[in-house]
């Protein structure tokens, strides 16, 4: 029968989803090995990628000590007339925060200290992500290229 100028035609056999999902799969391994992805290339990327995150965390949970970016924020706004903005947004994040540097670290010198980074770390690296995971996917391009 024709419909607007297209055949139609009736299929007696169709995909199962499961047979929809090979054929998938097999058109992405076919793009991948076509650019010349195998998987010893993808398990380099992935470990190169991985690395990358763990740098990007301990690097801006050490920059979050150091710097104390909720204190000089909390300054900031205290002068435009908003307190205790900070401590709202950190809030959340401190308990999950303070069980992680526990876990890790023990209840040492500067527990509070530790555990105020992260969780800042963990709040900056989250607004961030949109901006961060591509920039370490391309990253991690650059590297094995």
């Amino acid at each position: 029968a024709a419909y607007a100028g297209r055949r139609v035609t009736q299929s007696t056999d169709v995909d199962t989803g499961e047979q929809r999902e090979e054929k998938r799969e097999g058109r992405i391994k076919a793009w991948l090995c076509s650019r010349g992805v195998t998987p010893s290339n993808m398990t380099r990327a992935l470990i190169v990628h991985e690395s990358l995150g763990v740098a990007l965390l301990f690097g801006s949970w050490g920059a979050c000590y150091v710097l104390k970016p909720s204190v000089r924020l909390d300054a900031l706004l205290e002068h435009f007339g908003v307190k205790g903005a900070t401590s709202k947004a950190l809030s959340e994040l401190a308990e999950a925060a303070e069980c992680k540097v526990k876990r890790l670290f023990g209840t040492g010198e500067d527990f509070a200290g530790l555990a105020k980074a992260l969780a800042e770390s963990m709040l900056i690296r989250s607004v961030a992500a949109p901006v961060t995971v591509p920039l370490k996917l391309w990253a991690t391009y650059a590297i094995l290229s």
